[in-house]
């Protein structure tokens, strides 16, 4: 059956490809929004630990994570990436690098909060959200 001879045959098809691209393009541009706003306040960690071996005794320990700058100063990021660090430098997008403690670690939830030393220049935090406001 062609086209000509049953139109509608091939109008569903189509509609549904114009729809999810349509949907796909919307969606993209959403991603790039939440892209533009977050990017610019995850920061990179930068770590330095000991730790003591029988074989080599006492050794430096670096080590490298991510973060984000959730306002008051403070930073959010993974238990893993700061539970052997003895210092914490953070390095912001803007190219500011600032020293940070651990207030609090949770290795069972993975989750670590950092208080900076000072507040970042020209830094905006991100905006924590409310898991019950999601929708799928």
């Amino acid at each position: 059956m062609t086209p000509r001879e049953n139109p509608m045959r091939f109008a569903a098809p189509i509609t549904l490809w114009l729809a999810l691209s349509l949907a796909a393009e919307a969606a993209r541009a959403q991603v790039i929004d939440v892209f533009k706003e977050v990017s610019p306040a995850v920061v990179v960690l930068h770590t330095l630990g000991r730790e003591t071996t029988q074989d080599r005794g006492q050794v430096s320990l670096e080590g490298l994570g991510s973060g984000v700058f959730v306002g008051d100063d403070q930073i959010v990021t993974a238990a893993h990436v700061v539970q052997t660090a003895d210092q914490v430098e953070v390095e912001f997008v803007t190219g500011e690098s600032i020293y940070a403690s651990v207030v609090s670690s949770d290795p069972t939830s993975d989750l670590a909060l950092l208080q900076l030393e000072q507040a970042p220049q020209d830094v905006r935090p991100v905006r924590i959200g409310n898991s019950d406001d999601v929708e799928i």
